[in-house]
């Protein structure tokens, strides 16, 4: 008698799926840097209004159940955060420092 793999256990489904996650990650990737290739404004604008909002540059301690909220928005941050400094380390200070007209306009 047999035994029946999983998905989970089966080293060809696996190393499928892990294909699949590794196109799924390179298109984003793909996907960011064009967006901040094109020095959108909107685009800017966005990840600096997530990053505003997500306490990524505060603190986050107020001492009670708030802190872990905030916790959940900053780790979404970093996890955006991560992947736009893998489409291009250049595209985060576009972000944050050499694109001062934004702050104007708002």
């Amino acid at each position: 008698m047999g035994t029946k793999r999983s998905e989970y256990n089966d080293p060809e489904k696996v190393a499928e799926a892990k294909k699949r996650e590794e196109e799924e990650r390179l298109q984003l990737l793909r996907d960011i840097r064009e967006i901040l290739e094109l020095r959108s404004k909107g685009g800017i604008r966005f990840f600096r209004w997530l990053f505003s909002h997500s306490y990524l540059f505060t603190p986050l301690m107020t001492g009670n159940s708030q802190t872990f909220h905030r916790e959940g928005k900053r780790e979404l941050a970093l996890f955006v955060l991560e992947h736009i400094v893998d489409s291009g380390p250049q595209f985060l200070a576009d972000i944050l420092i050499q694109l001062p007209e934004l702050k104007e306009e708002e």
